[in-house]
């Protein structure tokens, strides 16, 4: 690799090796996003876009190469823009709500501590009100592989971002799927850590009694990187809580939806086999199989946006919504008006509140055996152990965690307005993704044309598992 030869793909442990052979620096890796991002605007990733302007204080601020102080040392990521950057705006996606933080959120300070470089603010479904990625005046997110298909939201362009080699990880939020959509559609990893967990001072609410920070990634190993760093309690923090990561442990069993799923769209048939045959396949992995109903996490999701929960949306926005008309999508402001109901009175949110308690209690004993977002490495050092399969005469590599619903993904090779033949020919490839209504788990199939090899794997979309790179890199993590 000549010195400015950057990867395609920006992951953590390909940047500090290349820091650490000096095949390139910092400064490298950022002059070469912001081409990259200039090359897919009109993908509508940033509403800050990447600028030396942005980036270069922070680079100026780098002290000197040391991983073992500052594990992100060089490491570009990008932000939700409704998560304060000092010195760059917050929009929310709204023009009419901007505004300029005094200081950094509160996970900023941390990521920026460990030696992280901010390269921009990332796009987004207004107020983080969507799972679609599409209800943005700064333009619809498109997604990094195939373009008719939806990024997911509402952390699109954060999502994006790491896809299409433009950060490391990048930062979103989470209230109803927002931090796991967009990761599942865009075939990287999507973090959701427990409520209070990371410190949520300094993010725009949307739902503040239920939103949480999350990380984009390309790997399961990245995400706890991050997540070992920004963890912590935040005594300025009203929902922060001290929580400690419980230990690896093997799945007793996974569960799947009883029958009755509903497929949608004119490949319903498709997805229908596919969900079928992967089913079929999770009966091989020798861990016990079993059915449940899924009418619980119905439930739960419903009562978000559906019961007296949204009145805490228009707790947090509804002044600015009646002082701003006009200003919101319309769709936007419809779901956020819905919360000023007078039918959601405060015996209805306590009785929603009691419901989803109970749904929570039932959910807890369902998933009692299921394994905690570290199992993988547990799993290869114990019974589990990595089997190894051909699939259509190349070497498959197979992981597994606990489900609750299951769906095939076909991913291209990663893909870039600059480059048509490839954006074909991944378009085409992409033309088998399927998904369910309802996704909590992903079973994913990744074909590599350079590397001459086909990898399948299971992933959870809040702690998704991924296969190994190469054989080499597959070596040195094992």
């Amino acid at each position: 690799m000549s010195k400015k030869e950057i990867p395609e793909i920006l992951t953590i442990p390909g940047l500090r090796n290349g820091y650490e052979t000096g095949s390139f620096s910092p400064r490298d890796v950022v002059k070469s996003v912001i081409e990259r991002s200039a090359a897919l605007a009109e993908k509508h990733i940033f509403i800050t876009l990447p600028s030396m302007e942005l980036i270069g204080p922070h680079l100026a601020e780098l002290p000197p190469i040391d991983f073992e102080k500052y594990p992100l040392w060089g490491i570009p990521f990008a932000i939700k823009d409704n998560i304060d950057l000092a010195g760059a705006e917050t929009t929310a996606a709204c023009p009419a709500y901007a505004y300029q933080p005094e200081e950094s959120a509160t996970v900023v300070k941390k990521l920026l501590a460990a030696g992280a470089i901010p390269i921009g603010k990332t796009n987004l479904d207004q107020f983080a009100t969507g799972l679609v990625g599409t209800r943005s005046p700064y333009g619809e997110v498109e997604n990094a592989y195939v373009p008719e298909r939806i990024s997911g939201g509402s952390s699109s362009g954060s999502a994006v971002s790491v896809a299409c080699g433009l950060a490391a990880f990048a930062l979103g939020t989470d209230t109803a799927g927002s931090g796991r959509v967009p990761a599942m559609l865009n075939a990287i990893v999507g973090w959701k850590p427990a409520l209070g967990a990371w410190s949520t001072k300094g993010v725009v609410p949307a739902c503040a009694s239920l939103d949480c920070v999350t990380v984009f990634a390309h790997t399961l190993g990245e995400a706890e990187t991050v997540d070992s760093i920004a963890r912590g309690y935040d005594a300025a923090c009203r929902w922060s809580r001290p929580l400690v990561r419980k230990a690896a442990a093997l799945p007793k069993k996974i569960l799947l939806p009883a029958d009755g799923l509903q497929f949608f769209g004119q490949t319903a048939q498709v997805m229908e086999r596919k969900w079928q045959r992967a089913a079929e396949r999770l009966e091989t992995l020798g861990v016990p199989v079993e059915s449940i109903s899924i009418d619980i996490f119905e439930h739960a999701a419903k009562l978000l946006y559906e019961g007296a929960f949204v009145a805490e949306r228009w707790a947090d926005l509804g002044a600015f919504v009646e002082a701003n008309p006009g200003a919101i999508f319309p769709v936007t402001e419809t779901i956020l008006r819905t919360g000023g109901n007078a039918l959601y009175t405060a015996a209805k949110l306590f009785d929603d509140m009691h419901a989803l308690a109970l749904d929570r209690h039932r959910a807890a004993e369902l998933l009692e055996d299921a394994p905690c977002s570290r199992c993988r490495r547990q799993a290869a050092r114990s019974r589990a152990q990595r089997s190894m399969t051909t699939l259509s005469g190349r070497t498959a590599s197979w992981d597994f965690t606990r489900t609750i619903a299951i769906s095939w993904i076909s991913r291209p090779s990663p893909c870039r307005k600059t480059q048509a033949t490839t954006r074909t020919r991944s378009a085409s490839r992409f033309s088998r993704f399927t998904r369910t209504s309802i996704l909590p788990m992903a079973w994913h199939v990744r074909s590599s044309r350079q590397g001459g090899r086909q990898s399948v794997r299971w992933s959870l979309l809040q702690r998704r598992h991924r296969h190994e790179r190469s054989k080499e890199e597959c070596r040195r993590r094992w």
